[in-house]
């Protein structure tokens, strides 16, 4: 398996010389996994030889049909021009191979997402991003998919991504967290089961609180009851502009953990300018806020477990603005990628289309980084590279490699084979052909002139 520490991309100036062909076989012996043939087999993805030969082709045309957002007509088409089939197979043929090689995609994004643990002279191990991004399909009632991600900020790479059925909701206890790391999430993480599991892996956490999602206890608190239970409403009306904290306790099946709630109160401006927000924000979901909810949306609360002989409440708070770099990874994977509605509309096809678009991602970007080191030890410079214009350059040349050459001989050499990928099946059409077959009876002239009746036909 290669490593991905570091950068084995096709940037070598001898390659320009390279066909694409070449370029993609390079890129499966150097950058995918050695057994990729194998695990094909026992996925269930390629089955047997029949017009595709090897599972590098066929994950070729996957590659290409999600990269080019093509209709599996035109992938028909691709896969015998470009040599990937020895014929050309149906639409129905090749989203049957879709279909089935989900679970093989996820494998293989998973083999490419594994690395050694970098040696690294900081508090912990890893800076771990935690959030999950929907993508929708197609139609008026087209599901919406949820795949979860965790972002290693140090690295600059993905470091953890699931795409469960849309039934999985987040939670940091689905992250495989290591010891010694951070894990930085939204308020949807704040439940206390996953800051359980997380202390558990002796790792630390740091989510954004809403008392609305779960009750905070005193830290010696012997049982979770309303006796016990912190006034978080009246201890945040009692405060004025500042940074404060205060150590709580979350309490789940029995179990507790110490926790740090650290609250920023704002200005009464900026606090009711949040407000605001929050209010337009539930408006266009159809929803109204509370009292009580519009009340919190005021301030800025934290829970952490990060110990505070290391982590003052301050640093805390600019360790937690960092979290808005995953937003914008989710913005220029689906912005690079096209990703922003999957053409499908089965369980099966979306969740292997998301898998081969994370698979592609991290080809594109480890080609982001190594583009980068080039680029930067050729001429140093203080400006930094546009992360976003190195996505595009990385995915267009994946995206030709993938897609390959073909010249109009080829076209040529496929004949009849062409006719069912170019028959017209629409209503309009068909009624044309009949038409001009009329005219051809009726008129008993040249077939070649009756086209010049038809004012569609042009």
């Amino acid at each position: 398996m290669p490593q991905r520490d570091h950068h084995t991309g096709s940037i070598e100036p001898t390659q320009v010389d390279l066909t694409l062909d070449e370029q993609w076989q390079r890129l499966v012996q150097e950058r995918l996994p050695a057994n990729l043939e194998e695990q094909a087999r026992v996925l269930g993805a390629f089955e047997r030889v029949r017009h595709v030969e090897r599972a590098s082709d066929l994950l070729r045309g996957l590659l290409s049909y999600v990269l080019n957002q093509a209709s599996l007509k035109e992938l028909s088409l691709w896969s015998g021009l470009a040599g990937i089939s020895n014929a050309l197979l149906s639409s129905q043929d090749w989203h049957q191979r879709v279909r089935k090689s989900a679970p093989w995609l996820i494998w293989l994004f998973s083999e490419l997402l594994a690395a050694p643990a970098c040696q690294r002279s900081w508090r912990a191990k890893r800076v771990l991003l935690v959030d999950a991004t929907h993508v929708s399909c197609l139609g008026r009632k087209g599901q919406t998919w949820r795949w979860h991600c965790a972002y290693d900020l140090l690295a600059g790479q993905l470091a953890w991504v699931q795409v469960p059925d849309k039934y999985v909701g987040e939670s940091l206890g689905l992250v495989p967290a290591q010891a010694g790391d951070i894990l930085i999430a939204d308020g949807a993480y704040s439940r206390a089961k996953g800051l359980l599991k997380i202390a558990d892996a002796h790792a630390q956490s740091l989510v954004r609180y809403s008392p609305a999602h779960r009750p905070l206890y005193a830290r010696q608190a012997p049982q979770a009851d309303r006796e016990h239970q912190l006034p978080i409403a009246d201890w945040l009306r009692s405060l004025v502009p500042g940074l404060y904290q205060r150590y709580a306790s979350v309490v789940c099946t029995g179990r507790s953990l110490v926790v740090r709630l650290i609250v920023q109160v704002l200005p009464e401006e900026q606090a009711e300018d949040l407000r605001r927000q929050k209010q337009r924000q539930a408006r266009d979901k159809g929803r109204e806020l509370s009292a009580e909810a519009l009340f919190f949306a005021g301030f800025l609360m934290l829970l952490t477990t990060l110990p505070e002989a290391h982590w003052s409440a301050q640093q805390v708070l600019d360790l937690y603005r960092c979290r808005w770099q995953v937003e914008v990874l989710f913005k220029r994977i689906k912005q690079v990628l096209s990703m922003h509605q999957l053409r499908c509309r089965s369980c099966q096809t979306a969740q292997a289309m998301i898998a081969a678009l994370l698979v592609a991602w991290l080809l594109i970007e480890e080609d982001i980084e190594g583009l980068r080191r080039q680029i930067s030890d050729a001429e140093p410079s203080q400006c930094p590279l546009s992360s976003w214009r190195l996505a595009r350059l990385a995915f267009r040349s994946l995206q030709k490699i993938t897609e390959g050459d073909w010249n109009p001989r080829q076209i040529w050499a496929l004949g009849p084979a062409l006719r069912p990928w170019l028959q017209e099946h629409r209503q309009r059409p068909l009624q044309e052909q009949q038409r001009r077959l009329q005219l051809r009876t009726k008129l008993g002239i040249d077939p070649d002139l009756v086209v010049l009746f038809s004012c569609s036909s042009a």
